[in-house]
């Protein structure tokens, strides 16, 4: 086997354990998805062209990737529904862990999350009374 293929084979394992801890994030407040979701891509994107195909046409990953190398920004309701699962898995840590010295680590780590969520981009669609616009995007605003 050739160096370079080791080299592929080894990229395409890194992308595949890289995309289950960043899919695992995805139900688990504290576990960054998106850089994990990235980092995969880009193992992918040079070990693997089917995977980078699948990955960026992904129903759950791709936007991703695509809202990333555009810079679009994530919505809104994004934003609130990760608040909301960041906090409640805190609570949940907090209350099985039972230790008094956890609470602050958790409060901190929760301030800090959720300081670095609401600092992101926001991305606000409009309605469009025109459906070419619509379909082009042309109603699409987006907010610091």
């Amino acid at each position: 086997m050739s160096e370079l293929s080791i080299k592929k084979v080894l990229l395409t394992i890194l992308g595949f354990i890289l995309l289950g801890v960043g899919a695992v994030g995805v139900v688990v407040p504290l576990l960054p998805t998106t850089p994990l979701v990235l980092a995969a891509a880009i193992c992918f994107a040079v070990g693997n062209s089917k995977m980078s195909q699948w990955l960026e046409k992904s129903r759950v990953f791709g936007p991703f990737i695509d809202n990333y190398r555009r810079k679009l920004g994530v919505e809104l309701r994004v934003k609130v529904y990760s608040i909301i699962f960041l906090w409640f898995g805190l609570g949940l840590s907090a209350y099985f862990t039972g230790r008094i010295w956890v609470y602050p680590i958790l409060l901190v780590v929760g301030i800090a999350v959720t300081t670095h969520i609401l600092m992101l981009k926001t991305r606000k669609n409009k309605r469009s009374d025109n459906k070419s616009d619509r379909a082009a995007g042309c109603g699409d605003t987006y907010t610091d």
